[in-house]
């Protein structure tokens, strides 16, 4: 779990912080890996890693929904576009449930 905050001017951790974590967009001190940090984590490649976390960060699930719908946000070119993508959001949820 990240113990270091991406934004190293605020020494708390936040929710966001978290969920990046658990997706493996960040390390566990704030080192970004390097789709993430070049900006090649695409919306697909979120939604991938969003399954494979909620499965083995179950405790985290709220942060990783969180998370990713950030990176998608970065990728979005409008508020319609990130919409879009929030039933692929619901699927992983979906599937995570069952």
């Amino acid at each position: 779990m990240l113990t270091a905050p991406l934004n190293q001017t605020n020494t708390e951790t936040t929710a966001v912080d978290i969920g990046l974590s658990c997706l493996g967009c960040i390390d566990e001190f704030g080192v970004e890996c390097q789709f993430f940090q070049g900006g090649a984590c695409s919306e697909g490649r979120a939604a991938g890693c969003m399954h494979a976390a909620m499965e083995c960060h179950a405790e985290a699930q709220a942060e990783i929904v969180l998370a990713t719908i950030t990176v998608m946000a970065r990728h979005a070119t409008s508020a319609s576009e990130l919409r879009a993508r929030l039933p692929e959001i619901e699927r992983v949820i979906e599937l995570t449930a069952a």
